[in-house]
């Protein structure tokens, strides 16, 4: 079926919206993303610039034409604001939990390691304190050797 007056009319307002929406964020896009990259650290500047667009997109009728800078710097500015009032409403959310429930120490603190590295190997023995002729009284040596059939037997 082919397209209706309607369709036409409401594709070439679509058209229309869209070329102004770019015309905007030509304009103001850079000044922007550094406003909000002085005021915050980059990945809140990101959203903050990205929730000012979807606005400036919400309402485009609203942009004064010559004036676009200043009312999308508006935009921007109430855009942080509630990043920044978000961030506190979840920082005191996260106080109030800690506060009625902390979190209970725990006895089995395991270190971030592979289960091989936590347990002791089942062929490995611990090293014993040993006189021995090699070592001297009293140090750690590992468990008796047995003689090698190259060396020679020391003679009592």
């Amino acid at each position: 079926m082919g397209s209706s007056r309607t369709d036409d009319i409401v594709s070439a307002m679509s058209e229309a919206r869209r070329e102004r929406f770019e015309e905007v964020v030509r304009l103001v896009g850079e000044p922007l993303r550094r406003y909000a990259a002085r005021r915050t650290d980059a990945h809140s500047a990101e959203d903050v610039v990205a929730d000012a667009f979807l606005v400036i997109w919400r309402r485009l009728d609203d942009v004064p034409q010559g004036g676009e800078l200043p009312w999308c710097y508006a935009v921007a500015r109430n855009c942080l604001a509630n990043a920044e009032r978000s961030t506190r409403r979840q920082h005191g959310l996260l106080t109030r939990i800690v506060r009625m429930d902390p979190p209970r120490p725990s006895e089995d603190v395991v270190p971030d390691l592979p289960d091989a590295a936590l347990t002791t190997p089942s062929h490995f023995s611990p090293p014993t304190t040993v006189s021995c002729s090699d070592c001297g009284p009293g140090r750690t040596c590992g468990p008796p050797r047995s003689p090698s059939p190259l060396t020679p037997r020391p003679t009592q």
